[in-house]
């Protein structure tokens, strides 16, 4: 008996021990914690006309367009996504670029802070109410033509509505952690003459896209931001066939990502999987405000995974190479046979004189010098006139003893293709220009009407040859030539096999996986929720940039929201100095 209960007890002991261990950790734990979970609120900007051409108030971007000593206003709305009482407060703080991605810099200072005012300037947010804001972004006089970027900081709080023992009528008590988010501001500061600054644009090209791993077909449309405001283009494409007469597409709706001044921007618009390659001819149209471009391209589509070349290309290329490689083996073995004469490997004078005169036999190309027999000295010497016969057009003995010269080569020369060339910029009738073969770029710039007043011809090459299909842009005096850089690196899709991904939590890698999705507009998925809280619904989708009618429906399958819409807050205040939070 003793024994059994001495055994009992080393089975018991352990586990009250592992049961006080579990149970440890949640004896006295805060009450705080449960209140600042539910934190959660959302900001949304209000598309507003501000009176320019461009209209850069009328999109969900806070862009500010001030001339100095003047005023520019932005409304947007905040919406509580939570149960409590919130108390929201804004701050303004630097954007740091590294690398070419903005982040949050808390210690830098910006001239922002001190223009920028809000009214109201704290705001109470009841449960599950909204607050309409208004932000002031006002430029003192004298500052010179510039542009600043920062990122407005949004600080949310709890506060608890009961009056405390003792505490005055009124007052309230704030938890100490918060919930912040960021959205990143633009404002650009007119001259010293009271103009803004200017707003322009380039259509910059077409290119085929085919998504990795998928059959996917997409269009992908390039710019230029040859202004200094900031864009964010709309408008549509057209394709019409030129091997298929009845073969057209669109008009295709289409929205761009944000592209700073003097740089480059894409937008991909997805096209029919069963889209067939070859001549296609497209209209595009893209306008920023009320400045509008059309552009009229005829381009040859290939779709390619981006970062690969044409099969086609590629073929050329190889077979380049190998011609090359034939011609350093002809001139190799030209310069090895030069060299074995200068060693003497020939016969001598002396020795030719032993070998009576033989006529020289036609051999054809094609025969080998094995039909030659070698019958000692005399028959390597006809074994080497054989070989030499092989190598050299054959001469024919005229009657008169002299040789007659290699008959010429049958067929008259083929007269050189016409270039044909898109000659666009400044100049005087930007169009697809009919060139000879020997062309300048000179030639074809007289060609589109010679160049405008303000043409920038001094920086180029006008001597240069030009070639079949190349588009020609002369620059102009009055824009500084935009920066060349990338618009972005080759993107890369991944196959996680998920089936559904939660718009609340997927990153943007998880997000690019999406059937019909592109990593840009899952950028852009990401950016919407860090400014505008979580999703309440898939059919919030609709308000995101770059999620039309046809790419809503082609992804609403396979994405999904969680039953809690509320934002975290349980990192803290120390979490909140990045723009993800």
């Amino acid at each position: 008996m003793a024994g059994a209960s001495r055994g009992r007890a080393r089975i018991v002991a352990p586990l009250l021990l592992l049961g006080v261990t579990l149970v440890a950790p949640f004896l006295g734990q805060p009450p705080a914690d449960a209140q600042t979970s539910s934190l959660g609120a959302g900001l949304t900007v209000l598309p507003t006309d501000d009176g320019t051409e461009a209209d850069l108030g009328g999109n969900n971007r806070l862009w500010f367009n001030v001339a100095p000593g003047g005023t520019a206003s932005r409304r947007f709305t905040l919406s509580s996504q939570s149960d409590l009482t919130q108390q929201v407060t804004f701050e303004m703080l630097n954007m740091l670029v590294v690398d070419g991605t903005p982040r949050i810099d808390p210690s830098g200072p910006t001239p922002l802070t001190d223009w920028v005012r809000f009214s109201p300037e704290r705001v109470d947010l009841e449960p599950r109410g909204s607050v309409e804001v208004t932000m002031t972004v006002g430029v003192p006089e004298g500052i010179a033509s510039e542009a600043q970027r920062g990122y407005l900081r949004v600080l949310v709080g709890a506060v608890d509505a009961g009056r405390g023992a003792g505490s005055p009528s009124g007052t309230t008590a704030q938890v100490g952690n918060i919930l912040a988010f960021a959205q990143d501001v633009w404002v650009g500061v007119g001259g010293a003459d009271g103009a803004l600054l200017v707003t322009d644009f380039e259509i910059d090209g077409v290119q085929g896209i085919l998504e990795p791993g998928s059959e996917d077909k997409a269009l992908r449309l390039r710019f230029r931001n040859i202004g200094e405001t900031p864009l964010g283009l709309e408008g549509t494409v057209e394709l019409r066939s030129l091997d298929f007469e009845d073969l057209r597409i669109g008009p295709l709706d289409f929205n761009t990502s944000e592209i700073l001044p003097g740089a480059r921007g894409f937008v991909d618009v997805p096209l029919d999987p069963t889209t067939v390659e070859g001549d296609w001819q497209i209209l595009i149209r893209a306008q920023q405000g009320q400045i509008v471009r059309t552009e009229v391209l005829e381009e040859r589509l290939e779709f390619l995974i981006p970062g690969t070349s044409s099969p086609l290309r590629a073929l050329a290329v190889r077979g380049g190479l190998f011609l090359l490689g034939l011609l350093t083996l002809g001139v190799s073995l030209r310069l090895l046979r030069r060299s074995s004469t200068s060693r003497g490997d020939r016969p001598t004078e002396a020795s030719a004189e032993l070998v009576p005169e033989v006529e020289p036999v036609e051999t054809p190309l094609g025969a080998s010098p094995a039909l030659v027999r070698p019958l000692g000295r005399l028959g390597a010497i006809k074994g080497a006139r054989a070989r030499t016969a092989e190598l050299r057009p054959l001469r024919r003995r005229r009657g008169d003893g002299a040789a007659e010269p290699p008959p010429e080569p049958s067929g008259a020369a083929q007269e050189p293709r016409p270039l044909r060339v898109h000659v666009l910029g400044a100049v005087q009738s930007p169009s697809l220009v009919t060139l000879p073969a020997d062309s300048r770029i000179g030639d074809a710039i007289a060609a589109a009407g010679g160049p405008t007043p303000d043409a920038d011809v001094t920086s180029m090459n006008l001597a240069r040859w030009v070639w079949d299909g190349q588009q020609l842009h002369v620059p102009s005096l009055a824009h500084a030539p935009a920066s060349d850089a990338a618009a972005g690196a080759p993107r890369r899709t991944l196959r996680l096999g998920v089936s559904l991904a939660d718009l609340n939590r997927a990153t943007v890698e998880q997000l690019a996986d999406v059937p019909g999705m592109t990593r840009r507009v899952a950028e852009e998925i990401v950016a919407y929720r860090r400014s505008n809280g979580d999703f309440a619904s898939v059919e919030e989708l609709r308000s995101v940039n770059g999620i039309g009618p046809k790419r809503f429906a082609a992804v609403r399958g396979f994405v999904r929201v969680d039953g809690r819409v509320l934002a975290s807050a349980s990192s803290g205040p120390g979490a909140a100095d990045s723009p993800d939070q």
